[in-house]
């Protein structure tokens, strides 16, 4: 007796190699939704695609800014919706630790307990000239080593500013600030990005995946190698 052969879990199987991926599929693959789900495939499929990366230096975009001591209650405030809409759900927000990590990059070198050099904040203003979006850096030790990198804490755009190129923007502030510390320092600097939150993870890796190297489940710049 011959085995009736199993359909293909997701999709069909067409003679030339093709594959032709069912509605349901689709609407599963975006959350319910065929239209999104039809995005998202065609999104992870152009992220496969050959593209070359960038490699230092870089130019620091005109529209993003290093932030001071005045943008310090703006940035908190973008910052907590950032925290309610994604890490919330992942840890408890502690708002005093969130100041702290403001603070190193808008204080540094002003009190003893924010030394310079280990943080900077890159801000983007709104019509208002507040800022509306906003990447912090923080200069962290390899646990294996004793150079340093900087790690990319929360890169946010605020919920009204998404259909700009603010968040692009950010990144290019952080490849130039990490292009920068590469000629002040005796080694190659790298940035160091990811992802964690809730919601929309495979668009925000697909981001990243379209701008640096993928390094496992992280995101490096530049690409080990690059030197």
């Amino acid at each position: 007796m011959n085995a009736v052969p199993r359909p293909d879990p997701i999709g069909q199987s067409q003679p030339d190699g093709a594959l032709v991926i069912a509605p349901e599929e689709l609407a599963r693959f975006g959350d319910g939704d065929v239209a999104q789900g039809r995005r998202a495939l065609r999104l992870i499929l152009a992220a496969e695609k050959n593209h070359t990366l960038r490699v230092g230096p870089t130019a620091k975009p005109a529209n993003v800014r290093i932030a001071t001591i005045k943008d310090e209650r703006a940035i908190f405030d973008l910052l907590m919706t950032d925290l309610r809409e994604n890490a919330e759900q992942v840890a408890p927000i502690n708002p005093d630790k969130v100041a702290r990590h403001i603070f190193i990059c808008t204080r540094g070198g002003t009190v003893p307990e924010f030394p310079k050099g280990n943080g900077v904040c890159g801000v983007i203003d709104g019509p208002d000239k507040t800022p509306v979006a906003v990447v912090i850096l923080i200069r962290l030790d390899w646990w294996w080593s004793s150079a340093s990198y900087w790690q990319e804490m929360p890169l946010f755009v605020h919920p009204d500013h998404r259909k700009s190129t603010y968040a692009s923007d950010l990144t290019g502030f952080a490849r130039w600030w990490t292009d920068n510390f590469t000629s002040h320092f005796g080694y190659k600097m790298r940035l160091l990005c990811g992802v964690l939150g809730t919601k929309q993870i495979r668009e925000k890796m697909l981001f990243y995946r379209r701008r640096f190297a993928q390094v496992g489940a992280a995101f490096l710049y530049p690409a080990p190698g690059e030197d």
